[in-house]
């Protein structure tokens, strides 16, 4: 059975995330805004998963430009993208792992009324159980920490190996015109 320690880890390191969100009320610009939540996802192995659709293989580079894309969507939309969370679950998986569900909550810019919805992310608290195996197998390599800042002091170990947004990007396309559209790139007209 995994250890309470994975619970904490995946509990500070959701509860961060959602801090993340205080870049944007600050007026943050949205470039700045998209690599800092970016910063949360291990870049080089993450899928995200929504509606049958996938996204894996992914680079620093190209998630940062997905986010962005959808930020400054909801932003042109006129939603902007004040997000609080809710509501967290937290199911570990091993000592390094764990599922959580995080219920999120918008609060849109142009007045209509707020909605929330749960996602699921995939919490990876560190890579070491496989470094030590190899380290036994004399191959020793370094790895280095996700030790990006959310501008607040740091924040815990870790990131978010994947996520299933199929209730977001339902939610979302039942109320904001054109929300498929903005996963294809087409923005509509």
């Amino acid at each position: 059975m995994p250890g309470v320690g994975i619970y904490a880890a995946a509990t500070a390191f959701a509860l961060a995330y959602n801090q993340s969100m205080e870049v944007y009320r600050r007026g943050a610009p949205l470039e700045v805004f998209a690599a800092e939540l970016g910063s949360y996802y291990n870049a080089s192995t993450f899928t995200g998963f929504w509606l049958g659709q996938s996204a894996p293989g992914v680079n620093a580079s190209s998630l940062t430009q997905g986010i962005l894309m959808s930020v400054s969507f909801l932003e042109r939309s006129g939603f902007g993208h004040d997000l609080r969370m809710e509501n967290l679950r937290i199911e570990p998986f091993s000592d390094q792992s764990a599922i959580c569900w995080l219920t999120w909550q918008i609060q849109p810019k142009n007045g209509a009324g707020p909605w929330t919805w749960e996602t699921v992310y995939g919490y990876r608290r560190n890579a070491e159980p496989l470094d030590q195996l190899l380290l036994q197998q004399e191959n020793p390599i370094e790895t280095t920490d996700c030790s990006a800042s959310d501008a607040m002091g740091g924040r815990p170990e870790g990131w978010w190996e994947f996520t299933n947004t199929d209730n977001e990007v339902f939610t979302f396309a039942q109320r904001v015109p054109h929300y498929l559209d903005s996963y294809s790139g087409n923005h509509g007209s």
